[in-house]
């Protein structure tokens, strides 16, 4: 979900926060389902709610010392 929402957003998404915040977009997710919620608008509101609550906290940071300084690229940047 963290890749999707950095490819769908353009915008650097923390995989940490998007896995720490999983039980809360998870169970919006079931429950918008159970009541007949089409599964394109659930993913689209599960989408924005990762963009909004799990953009990477230092990305020029990140650049230097963290896991792009080994040479891996966000789907941002493609």
């Amino acid at each position: 979900m963290a890749y999707s929402t950095e490819a769908l957003k353009s915008c650097l998404i923390s995989t940490q926060k998007t896995a720490r915040t999983a039980p809360h977009w998870l169970s919006l997710m079931v429950e918008k389902i159970s009541v007949g919620v089409s599964l394109k608008e659930v993913l689209r509101e599960s989408i924005d709610m990762i963009a909004k609550l799990c953009k990477r906290a230092h990305p020029k940071r990140d650049l230097k010392d963290g896991l792009y300084q080994f040479g891996v690229i966000s789907l941002v940047d493609i």
